[in-house]
């Protein structure tokens, strides 16, 4: 063979070589396709990870709270009428027992505006039955002490944050004292005084006027 032809097939067999070699390498690359076995645990482990389950809230601490309550009061000769209005928050829809004050004589109680009947006892309550924002009126009187020439009442405990008293007296040019809160107004109309108090959480609010 002359070398002319040699170095003629020398070439071709390189172009042939540099053609294929670089294909049959992207094939024995490419990934194989087929299954792959995983562990139970393993596999559980991915997935979650993959679709994190829901996050459920959780429940409320209580089923209710007692958010607010405000008297509004007058002196009526030996006794002091007025009603209570209590705003109550209902946190589920479950039957729930919301406890009022104790020691107060009720005469007629109201929640939203519809007559409800109180379940009296040692701990008188009312029963709700769904979630919401309820206000309970309690129609009420309250006993009128009277030592030495002085007058008080005492309103009992209660667990709401908020609690305000607003006490008319039939007299003007009076003095109250106030234990277990304090005044924040007073205004005199005419022969009337007009006291309002704020109390404070889980304590007897007392007032006392000469």
């Amino acid at each position: 063979m002359s070398r002319r032809n040699l170095g003629l097939l020398l070439g071709v067999a390189a172009v042939v070589t540099s053609w294929f070699v670089p294909r049959v390498l992207a094939q024995t690359t490419a990934p194989p396709e087929g299954w792959v076995v995983l562990p139970l645990d393993e596999y559980k482990a991915l997935r979650e990870k993959a679709l994190p389950a829901a996050t459920v809230p959780s429940p409320p601490p209580v089923d209710a709270t007692l958010t607010r309550i405000d008297y509004d009061l007058r002196v009526d000769g030996e006794t002091v009428a007025g009603r209570a209005r209590l705003t109550i928050d209902v946190l589920r829809d479950v039957w729930t027992r919301v406890q009022i004050p104790s020691g107060l004589l009720v005469r007629d109680a109201r929640l939203d505006g519809q007559p409800v009947s109180l379940v009296g006892g040692a701990s008188p309550h009312v029963l709700l039955s769904r979630a919401g924002r309820f206000v309970l009126a309690l129609d009420l009187a309250l006993p009128l002490t009277t030592s030495s020439g002085s007058e008080s009442i005492v309103l009992p405990p209660s667990p709401s944050p908020i609690a305000t008293a607003t006490l008319t007296l039939p007299r003007s040019e009076v003095d109250v004292s106030v234990n277990g809160g304090f005044v924040t107004d007073r205004t005199e109309a005419g022969a009337e005084s007009r006291w309002t108090v704020l109390g404070r959480p889980n304590q007897a609010l007392a007032l006392s006027w000469k």
